[in-house]
């Protein structure tokens, strides 16, 4: 998938989660974009069985991506985030605080499933 969305090594993904979104879709994945990264709306995404790759940012960087993988027992966030592999949970407004720093690329997230 990385291949079809036009990122490089220099650069990395050139735009934002929708590029992720049809690229999945071009991998015979189902996905949607949405605009709105609220904490509600990834949960609700979470919650009908869907995977959550979330645009955001990272104190001091430009855009940066997460992927959502579930909710916990205890409500908060399972995240996955190769640059910072020690932090695998998150509550509402930590997700948020992420999901509305600054970022390069509009936000928003991409929902994938089968």
């Amino acid at each position: 998938m990385v291949s079809k969305t036009g990122t490089t090594s220099d650069v990395g993904l050139p735009g934002n989660a929708s590029l992720i979104a049809s690229a999945a879709k071009a991998a015979g994945m189902k996905a949607e974009f949405h605009a709105d990264a609220s904490a509600a709306s990834v949960r609700e995404s979470l919650k009908q069985g869907k995977g959550v790759v979330l645009n955001g940012s990272v104190s001091g960087s430009g855009g940066h991506f997460i992927y959502v993988a579930g909710i916990a027992s205890d409500g908060r966030f399972i995240v996955c985030d190769p640059y910072r592999p020690e932090i695998t949970r998150w509550n509402d407004g930590e997700l948020q605080h992420f999901a509305t720093g600054y970022s390069v690329n509009p936000r928003g997230f991409a929902a994938i499933w089968k």
